[in-house]
């Protein structure tokens, strides 16, 4: 996948490097079971590392590269279901190591309190529908 350059967030091209983690969907698609939000979940983490191991220079520049990657990426799984058993184990995995890192307090998380809360509930009703499915 393309690394995202912080000159190109700032100059406002980093939807091009957006496109190119959307594209290497399918290759992750195969390698985690076919299950499509297994596979988001798993270019989001790649994306959280990339950010924590870039260096950024401003608070603006480092908010301008979480929006135009793992933020956004994280609004793609926003009310996608879990179709496989992977989906609900990365779903689980997900809200885990949020939980873990102080992101989110499970117990106050209402529906669109934030991009996160969003993900929350919708993660839960995805593990929720695949496992009544099965």
């Amino acid at each position: 996948m393309q690394k995202l350059a912080r000159r190109d967030v700032l100059r406002g091209t980093g939807v091009a490097a957006l496109a190119a983690g959307a594209a290497a969907i399918p290759s992750i698609v195969t390698a985690y079971g076919g299950g499509e939000l297994a596979s988001i979940l798993a270019l989001y983490w790649q994306q959280v590392d990339e950010f924590n191991d870039a260096q950024h220079i401003s608070d603006e520049e480092s908010d301008a590269h979480a929006a135009a990657t793992y933020e956004a990426t994280l609004r793609r799984v926003i009310g996608m279901p879990a179709r496989t058993s992977n989906d609900a184990l990365a779903a689980l995995d997900w809200l885990s190591k949020e939980s873990e890192w102080n992101h989110l307090n499970l117990d106050q998380i209402e529906w669109n309190d934030n991009e996160y809360g969003s993900a929350v509930v919708s993660l839960a009703h995805a593990i929720r529908g695949y496992i009544a499915s099965t």
